[in-house]
């Protein structure tokens, strides 16, 4: 008896665009040669909600317009909103490397480990006079530490590295949501504070501050906020600042685990901004 071959062609079209969906976007290229009826639906609507509702980044029928007008910018838009942290060298472990240094730091090219104290009065641990780190945390071994003199860093991102065509959905009603969360801690036997902030267009948007009494416990910080998109791009500064509140002789701050900024694109009818401190 012949053996029963599998005939992707008599598939319902909602099966064949939820197989479809599960494609890589670094491989759509290839498949899409396969056939002219899998190039057609690896470049129709549905095929496309159906991936971007199952990842969470569906952002409504008016962006597929633009997006699917042009397989660049939905490549750029997906790579984007894919994209897990936009931050850089989060925990120092290479330095102050891709962190702005202010007028009293200079960049330090010798290797990091921990213990070493770094430029701009930061030192980098292994959740030294703490709990260990939270395993939601994520990996690392690492944390960035202030010291009894205020610390500053921060790091610029401009979207157009990713996304080349925001400006064309920025003037067609999209706005950008960053989220942003991360991970602080006090030493057992000091008091610290830490704050964090975005510098967009010329504001500064607090995204969280708290004041640490001596502990050992971490404290996730988070929130969400909508920037737009202006003159056919979106650029911001994410700044952090921490120090002890004691003014120890030491390295006896706020400690700092795996900072994340990421984004989605939005429509402008999305609701603002929701934030959440101390989970």
């Amino acid at each position: 008896m012949p053996k029963n071959k599998f005939n992707f062609k008599q598939l319902p079209d909602e099966v064949k665009c939820n197989i479809l969906s599960y494609v890589d976007l670094h491989d759509y290229k290839n498949v899409a040669t396969v056939a002219k009826s899998w190039n057609a639906m690896l470049n129709d609507s549905v095929t496309w909600v159906t991936k971007l509702k199952k990842e969470g980044m569906y952002a409504g029928s008016d962006i597929l317009y633009f997006l699917l007008q042009d397989s660049k910018m939905m490549g750029s838009y997906y790579i984007l909103n894919r994209k897990p942290n936009l931050l850089i060298n989060v925990n120092m472990d290479k330095g102050i490397e891709k962190w702005g240094p202010s007028t009293k730091q200079k960049e330090n090219k010798a290797p990091v480990t921990s213990g070493w104290t770094i430029a701009g009065n930061w030192r980098i641990e292994t959740h030294l006079g703490c709990d260990p780190f939270p395993e939601e945390a994520g990996p690392g071994f690492n944390n960035a530490v202030t010291s009894y003199m205020d610390c500053t860093r921060k790091q610029d991102i401009r979207l157009s590295k990713w996304l080349p065509e925001i400006g064309t959905l920025g003037s067609n009603g999209f706005k950008v949501r960053v989220f942003w969360k991360v991970w602080v801690a006090p030493r057992y036997d000091c008091k610290s504070k830490f704050s964090a902030e975005i510098q967009h267009n010329g504001d500064y948007i607090q995204l969280g501050a708290i004041d640490l009494d001596p502990g050992k416990a971490w404290v996730k910080l988070s929130k969400s906020i909508d920037l737009e998109i202006l003159d056919g791009e979106c650029e911001f500064t994410y700044k952090e600042e921490g120090s002890d509140r004691q003014f120890w002789a030491g390295h006896y701050g706020a400690k700092i685990f795996n900072p994340v900024i990421s984004v989605k694109i939005i429509p402008c009818t999305k609701p603002d901004s929701s934030s959440n401190v101390g989970e």
